[in-house]
């Protein structure tokens, strides 16, 4: 039985159509949506790489976090909107860190029973070099994993 799911959700259109299919089967099945959104420090300019080694005073930290805010918000829009569409409730949460362990860690915390996520179609060369946040999720999970195209 499928109660909670988990929509791993990154901004991108794969992500989006992976979202409104969680948002499907869990107005299906009446299961609760969750869905994580992961900050990865060095995809934005005005946070620096050493973050976790910042001190409390330092100003790189505010700035850290006045980006976080701000790319939070919209993404909880994005998600919002999604959500909206299909009138069901999501619970959105963000964090900070490697997508991949992130995904995982989040599944096991919310009990997820199935983890939805896109796929962005990387052909089988550039992902065995680049490697890729979905095929890592798929491979480690201990839950079934649907990725979407």
């Amino acid at each position: 039985m499928v109660s909670t799911i988990l929509a791993a959700f990154d901004g991108s259109e794969p992500s989006g159509r992976a979202l409104k299919c969680a948002l499907e089967i869990g107005k299906a099945l009446g299961a609760e949506i969750h869905t994580i959104y992961v900050f990865k420090p060095g995809d934005f300019p005005a946070i620096p790489s050493n973050v976790t080694r910042l001190g409390r005073d330092d100003p790189a930290l505010e700035s850290f976090g006045r980006t976080i805010r701000e790319e939070g918000a919209k993404i909880e829009k994005r998600i919002a909107d999604i959500a909206a569409a299909y009138s069901a409730p999501v619970r959105t949460h963000k964090t900070i860190g490697d997508p991949r362990e992130e995904i995982l860690r989040f599944a096991a915390i919310v009990d997820a029973d199935i983890i939805v996520m896109g796929s962005r179609g990387m052909g089988k060369i550039r992902q065995l070099l680049l490697g890729s946040v979905s095929s890592y999720v798929a491979e480690h999970s201990t839950v079934p994993t649907l990725l979407v195209p």
